[in-house]
C-alpha cells in the first residue's frame, strides 16, 4: 500500500510516478532489514516473485493488445524509416548505457570497498558488459512510455506518440534478442563440454600415454609428500599448538558450563581430537564422521534428548556432553539441548558454518545465549589460501542478497 502512496503523491506534484514507484521501491528494499525481521523477508519474497511473475505477464498481455493501434497510428512512416530509427534508438541506448555502467560500477564499487569497508566480491566486467547491452527492458520501459498522455492541455493529440511506444516496443525486442543470444552461446559452449566429455571417456590404448613421464611425476610427487611427512612427523599432540590451545580452552566457564558441539571437516581430525580430549574415555564424549558406522540419530538423542523427545536410550546408554562431528551433522539435526559450538577448522563454504550454528540456535532452545568459537587459519597459511578473505567476501554476498545487518 505505501507504493501507491508514493504514486499518489508524485502525481499530486507532477512529477513522474513511475521514477517515484521504483525510488520507493530501492528504498524500501535497502531498509527492509531494519522494518521486518529474516523469516517475514524470506516469505514475502518467495510470494511477491510469483505475484510479480503473473502481473508482468497480465500487463504484456495487455500492452500487447494496444500495438495494432499504436502500429495503425504509424502510417506516416515507412517501413524501413520505422526499422531505421528502431535501430538507431537500439544502438545509442546500448551505447549510452555502456558509457554509463562501467564508470557507475566502478565508483560504487570503490565506495564500498574503501569507503564503507564492505567487502564484497568485485564485479567482472563481463558482467558489467552483458548489463550494458541487454539495456532496461520491460515493464518499466513500458509503463514509461505509455505515462505519455495521449491528448495535450489543448485537446491535440500528443506528437509522436505513438511513435515512442512502438520504439520502445523494438528496444524491448533487441535487449531479448541479446538476451537470447547470450544464452544460446551458453548453450553451445556447455554442448561442446559435453561433447568432448564424451569423447575423453571412450577408452584410451597404452600408446596414448606417455608412461616414462608418468613414472618420472609420480616418483616427484612421493618424494614431495615424504618430504611433508617427516616434517609433520615431529608435531606429537604435545607439541601441536592448535590442540594445546583447544585444550586449555575447554576449562573455561564459558565452554564448561553446558553441551559442546566440535565441528571439523575431516574424519582423521575427528578421530585425533577424540582420542586428546578422552584420554580417559568418558562415556560423555562421542565422535562420528562419515566413515562411521554409528547411527547420527542415536548420537544426537543422546546428545540432545530434550530437543528429541522421541529418543528413547538404550540399556546402558549415557548422556553425551561433547560431541566431535564432521559435516555429517551440520544439517537437518535438532540439537538445541547444546549452547556451544566449535569450528575447530573453517569450512570454505559461509553457508556450511551458518548450517552448522543452526543445529543449535534454532526455535525449541532453552538458552539466552549460545556460543561460538572459531579457530582461524595459521596467518602464514592463510596468506596462501585467503580463506579469511573468500569468507567475508561469501559472508558479504549472502547478507547483500537476502539484506542481512549486523
Amino acid at each position: 500500500m505505501s507504493a501507491y502512496a508514493a504514486y499518489i503523491v508524485a502525481e499530486k506534484a507532477r512529477a513522474s510516478v513511475v521514477l517515484a514507484v521504483v525510488a520507493y521501491r530501492f528504498f524500501l528494499s535497502r531498509k527492509s532489514a531494519t522494518f521486518f525481521s529474516p523469516g517475514v523477508r524470506l516469505q514475502a519474497y518467495a510470494l511477491w516473485n510469483t505475484i510479480d511473475f503473473v502481473i508482468n505477464g497480465l500487463v504484456f498481455v495487455l500492452i500487447g493488445l494496444q500495438l495494432p493501434s499504436v502500429l495503425s497510428g504509424l502510417h506516416a512512416y515507412s517501413e524501413l524509416t520505422l526499422i531505421t530509427y528502431a535501430a538507431a534508438v537500439s544502438a545509442n541506448v546500448i551505447m549510452l548505457r555502456l558509457l554509463w555502467i562501467y564508470p557507475s560500477t566502478y565508483v560504487a564499487e570503490f565506495i564500498r570497498r574503501r569507503v564503507l569497508q564492505q567487502m564484497e566480491a568485485r564485479v567482472p566486467a563481463k558482467q558489467i558488459f552483458v548489463t550494458g547491452w541487454t539495456g532496461m527492458r520491460g515493464v518499466l520501459s513500458l509503463a514509461a512510455a505509455l505515462s505519455v498522455p495521449e491528448l495535450l492541455a489543448n485537446g491535440q493529440p500528443f506528437p509522436g506518440r505513438n511513435l515512442i511506444i512502438f520504439l520502445t516496443f523494438s528496444g524491448i525486442l533487441v535487449g531479448e534478442l541479446a538476451q537470447s543470444m547470450l544464452y544460446q552461446s551458453d548453450d553451445y559452449e556447455e554442448q561442446d563440454f559435453l561433447d568432448a566429455l564424451q569423447a575423453a571417456s571412450e577408452k584410451y590404448l597404452p600408446t596414448d600415454f606417455h608412461f616414462d613421464l608418468l613414472k618420472e611425476h609420480v616418483a616427484h610427487d612421493i618424494e614431495v609428500l615424504e618430504a611433508v611427512l617427516a616434517k609433520v612427523k615431529p608435531i606429537t599432540p604435545e607439541h601441536d599448538a592448535k590442540l594445546n590451545k583447544l585444550l586449555s580452552l575447554l576449562p573455561e566457564e564459558t565452554l564448561n558450563t553446558g553441551k559442546r558441539l566440535i565441528f571439523t571437516q575431516y574424519s582423521d581430525t575427528a578421530d585425533y581430537l577424540y582420542a586428546n580430549l578422552n584420554k580417559n574415555n568418558r562415556a560423555d564424549v562421542d565422535v562420528i564422521s562419515g566413515n562411521a558406522s554409528k547411527s547420527k540419530f542415536r548420537l544426537v538423542g543422546r546428545f540432545s534428548p530434550h530437543a528429541n523427545p522421541d529418543y528413547k536410550p538404550q540399556a546402558g546408554e549415557s548422556e553425551l556432553n561433547t560431541v566431535i562431528a564432521t559435516d555429517v551433522l551440520s544439517e537437518g539435526l535438532n540439537m538445541q539441548d547444546c549452547d556451544t559450538i566449535i569450528n575447530y577448522d573453517l569450512h570454505w563454504n559461509p553457508v556450511r558454518l551458518i548450517q552448522r550454528f543452526g543445529r543449535i540456535d534454532r526455535i525449541g532452545s532453552t538458552h539466552n545465549k549460545v556460543f561460538g568459537l572459531n579457530f582461524l587459519p595459521e596467518d602464514a597459511l592463510d596468506r596462501n589460501l585467503g580463506l579469511k578473505d573468500r569468507l567475508k567476501r561469501r559472508i558479504a554476498e549472502i547478507q547483500g542478497s537476502i539484506s542481512l545487518r549486523g
